[in-house]
Formats: structure tokens, C-alpha cells, sequence
């Protein structure tokens, strides 16, 4: 496979939007991500400068994607999904490594 460095923002920017346009919430985005709903605003912004555009429409309560970003969410999220199951797949490999010996208590005392 051919490896090619690409131009990319940052990964939390990405990230922080994904979950917005999933949740349409910067405080459901921010519990999600652990972090502080400024954070979310900061890296979506973050993204915006990069790309050029605004994402989301911020309201009072909610989110409204515009209509440039969403198409991209489909995409980040099945982008995150892969190497979340290369995580799990590896996690899943180190439990079948562990050998688990359980003992009756008149067996240990012998």
C-alpha cells in the first residue's frame, strides 16, 4: 500500500464535528468527548478557519449543519469507526492471551 502524507486539520477538530453533527448539540458533543462545550466551539471553529466554511449553524439550544457540511459526517464517523475496531480487534486479541485458573477453596487449602 502506498503511503502519502496528506494536508489534514487537526484530528480533535475533526473529531469535536463529528460528534456534533451527530448529537446537532455542542453540550451532548462536549459530554461525549469529555470535554467542555468551549472546547467544541473552539475546534469546530478550528475547522472552519481551515476549510474556509462555516458547519454548523449555532442556535439557541441546538446545532443546524449547513448544507456544505453535511455530507461530511457519514464519512468522518465511518473514517473513526475503522480504527476503533482495530482497537477493539487488538484489545480482543490481548484477552485471549490471559489464562484465568479458578479453584474451589478445599482445593486451595490442600
Amino acid at each position: 500500500m502506498e503511503s502519502t502524507l496528506r494536508n489534514l486539520p487537526p484530528l480533535k477538530s475533526l473529531h469535536a464535528f463529528e460528534a456534533v453533527a451527530r448529537w446537532l448539540s455542542l453540550p451532548r458533543a462536549a459530554d461525549n468527548l469529555f470535554v467542555t462545550s468551549a472546547a467544541i466551539t473552539r475546534r469546530v471553529k478550528q475547522l472552519e478557519t481551515y476549510l474556509g466554511i462555516p458547519l454548523p449553524h449555532r442556535l439557541t439550544r441546538s446545532v443546524i449543519l449547513t448544507d456544505e457540511a453535511k455530507v461530511v459526517p457519514p464519512l468522518l464517523t465511518e473514517g473513526f469507526d475503522i480504527p476503533a475496531e482495530a482497537v477493539d480487534r487488538l484489545k480482543l486479541d490481548a484477552q485471549l492471551d490471559i489464562l484465568t485458573v479458578s479453584k474451589g477453596p478445599t482445593f486451595a487449602l490442600k
